[in-house]
């Protein structure tokens, strides 16, 4: 990979403090549990394609927002720098995405930079 402007660009933290955006998370999370309500309960064969991916969607922002909250929390444990970093690089790829594709190691190519 080469090198660009975007790539090294510093990342930002948009919220004031670790807590603040754990706590937003937080929030959303529990916000996305509100949302699968509706559609909780009712036969899979009564829902439409729309509504099922809706729910879907919903399970996996509700967990992914929480479970992010959580290794948050957890980072703390190894020192407020840490876990300041940690947050800094999550909040700013949720804000902006991944421009400098931190996951190419893992995932296959043509995935590469589609975060």
């Amino acid at each position: 990979m080469t090198e660009t402007a975007d790539e090294t660009r510093a990342e930002t933290i948009y919220h004031e403090t670790v807590t603040e955006f754990r706590a937003e998370l937080a929030q959303s999370a529990s916000g996305f549990r509100d949302r699968t309500a509706l559609y909780r309960g009712r036969p899979a064969a009564g829902l439409t394609g729309v509504e099922r991916d809706a729910y879907t969607g919903c399970l996996m922002a509700g967990n992914y927002a929480y479970t992010l909250a959580a290794v948050l929390g957890e980072a703390g444990k190894f020192g407020p720098e840490v876990q300041q970093r940690l947050a800094t690089v999550a909040d700013d790829i949720l804000m902006n995405g991944d421009d400098r594709d931190r996951n190419a190691d893992v995932m296959p190519e043509a995935e590469v930079g589609n975060a």
